[in-house]
């Protein structure tokens, strides 16, 4: 217990560190790169990665290292989605909504993002390593007024992320067969908020004013609740709809969760059966991710107050494989290519499970003292195989040039796509150089470009968007819309070999 609470101790220092604020990708819960020299490559290095970040890459890549090292560096992204074409048909009505326009952005987003690592030879077959760094990380926010951005009625800010450390074994079973394991020791923190906007048939406070005083508050109520009924068809859920509408409609309600510890395993093979090729298989295990933390809503009950409680979620962290094969045809030039396979269908549903506190003077109004409601996800995401190809130049014996390319395509089908996961399939561009200073210090660095591959058209068929715009709007809603997203990376990693 001692040593699980030291563990645990730890990755919140480190947390504080490295996740500064996870990573923001215009996209999908995706690592982008981990250092310089890999993330110039697009991350085609699993068949050859020869730094501290194979922790990651491939474990079995440390053997690689014949001195003790030690890489610290830092990604900088800038990145904005864009929607454009915002359409709702529907017979209801909402008056924020109504209003919206139909093409905004994100905002901006600034993120930095760390990484550290260490690795040294132990004898001529055993190196051994440890890496700190992001696996997958998304932040994503918008304007909270849905007047300005009708995306924020959805989600106005999704934050998701993982810091990991990773001990790292590798060794030598012979001078073409190389093998490693790591255990990845990690923290997560997810984020979500949204602008509760429902309709004014489900909140017995506007039905009584709508009928000018003719209505007695029980009456209102009975209204209410008959209109949730016939529009949920189930009267439990009509009872939620309308106690949620009576405290929380306008309210902007944020829930931060954090997993404060999980662990995966990471597993590496390297094969070179001439010094011209190379062959690398890497696997990144699954780790589960029990969320719990606090939920807060400012401006319930028509803006009079704040409310508080907690949530509850269970959301697990994809497994991975990746393989990648690298040819050398001189000793200045390479070239590899990898496919990554990312098991995104572990999740069927995300859903998050609040208990809200009721302010005394409403719970006669309300009937309870808590209000118990689980925000329904449907993700029924899609398993995933990326693209990528990397090459390096070495022009002189101080100057390496790198670039790369992948084509990442998005997991999240037509059907469940939403404002929380914008995610687009995407091509990732990138450029580096690496300066060899002296026998000791190297420096790396790359700048990065993804773009969506096309407009991502929502047309209607979102059952997730369709749900959460007809509870908005009082009565069956599609959504129609289109986005794209943008962004920009540079970043440079600085090593030392002892």
């Amino acid at each position: 217990m001692k040593v699980e609470k030291m563990v645990k101790k730890g990755l919140v220092v480190l947390a504080a560190v490295v996740l500064t604020a996870s990573s923001a990708y215009a996209a999908n819960v995706e690592t982008m790169g981990i250092g310089a020299m890999n993330t110039a490559q697009a991350g085609a290095v699993s068949a050859y990665c020869d730094n501290v970040f194979a922790a990651y890459y491939n474990p079995a890549g440390l053997s690689l290292i014949e001195r003790p090292t030690i890489s610290a560096g830092a990604m900088y992204y800038n990145a904005k989605i864009k929607v454009s074409d915002w359409n709702v048909v529907s017979q209801g009505s909402n008056d924020t909504l109504d209003g919206a326009p139909s093409d905004y952005e994100s905002d901006t987003m600034d993120i930095v993002s760390p990484s550290l690592g260490f690795a040294m030879p132990v004898t001529d077959k055993l190196t051994l390593g440890v890496a700190a760094y992001t696996p997958y990380g998304l932040h994503v926010t918008w304007d909270k007024d849905p007047a300005n951005s009708p995306s924020s009625a959805y989600a106005w800010e999704s934050y998701y992320g993982r810091v990991a450390v990773s001990p790292t074994l590798s060794y030598k079973v012979s001078d073409k067969f190389s093998v490693g394991v790591g255990v990845s020791l990690g923290r997560s923190i997810s984020e979500a908020g949204k602008t509760m906007e429902y309709s004014d048939d489900f909140n017995p406070t506007a039905i009584a004013k709508e009928a000018g005083g003719l209505l007695t508050p029980d009456q209102a109520q009975a209204k209410a609740g008959l209109n949730a009924l016939n529009f949920t068809g189930d009267a439990e859920k009509a009872q939620e709809l309308v106690m949620s509408a009576t405290l929380l409609d306008g309210a902007q309600l944020k829930m931060e969760t954090t997993d404060d510890f999980n662990y995966s395993f990471n597993v590496g093979l390297m094969y070179r059966p001439i010094e011209q090729l190379s062959m690398g298989l890497t696997y990144r295990g699954r780790s589960d991710g029990d969320f719990e933390g606090d939920v807060m809503i400012s401006g319930a009950m028509g803006g009079t107050q704040d409310l508080d409680g907690t949530v509850t979620m269970e959301y697990d962290h994809p497994e991975q494989v990746q393989a990648g094969v690298r040819w050398m045809p001189s000793n200045k030039f390479s070239v590899e290519a990898d496919v990554t396979w990312t098991r995104w269908s572990i999740n069927e549903n995300q859903d998050e499970h609040a208990v809200i506190n009721v302010p005394d003077a409403y719970v006669g109004l309300v009937g309870a003292s808590t209000i118990e409601t689980t925000f329904e996800h449907e993700r029924d995401w899609e398993d995933t195989t990326a693209y990528k190809l990397g090459i390096a130049y070495q022009a002189t014996e101080a100057f390496v040039f790198r670039a790369g390319y992948t084509y990442d395509p998005s997991p999240v089908p037509d059907e469940t796509f939403e404002f929380g996961w914008p995610d687009t399939d995407r091509n990732v561009y990138a450029l580096g150089m690496g300066w060899r200073i002296n026998e000791r210090w190297n420096l790396d660095a790359v700048l990065q470009h993804v773009v969506s591959t096309s407009k991502r058209s929502t047309t209607g068929e979102s059952t997730e968007l369709n749900k959460n715009y007809s509870a908005a709007y009082g009565a069956p809603a599609q959504v129609y819309c289109e986005n794209e997203g943008i962004l920009w990376g540079a970043g440079m990693t600085m090593t030392y070999t002892f």
